[in-house]
């Protein structure tokens, strides 16, 4: 029996790298300052908001960027035999 190996495209990798290097850990951050966290005073609970916001902001802007770069963007030429 063939074994598959997975996707062999660079992007699902990338993503896959990105979640476990960023995406789990500013995601724990982010729900463990929330949920878990039970501050004492409204400065604490400034500093856990601050945190939590910190840790989304990582979350989104290290994300990888699209595989758009890679497709070209040239338009398909029809086959019609018809010049333009």
């Amino acid at each position: 029996m063939m074994q598959v190996d997975g996707p062999r495209d660079p992007s699902a990798r990338a993503w896959r790298r990105w979640a476990l290097l960023f995406g789990l850990p500013s995601a724990a951050v982010a729900l463990a300052s929330v949920w878990l966290y039970e501050p004492s005073s409204v400065g604490a609970a400034l500093a856990a908001a601050g945190l939590a916001v910190a840790a989304l902001l990582a979350f989104t802007l290290t994300m990888p960027r699209r595989g758009t770069a890679a497709v070209e963007r040239h338009p398909q030429k029809s086959s019609s035999g018809d010049p333009e």
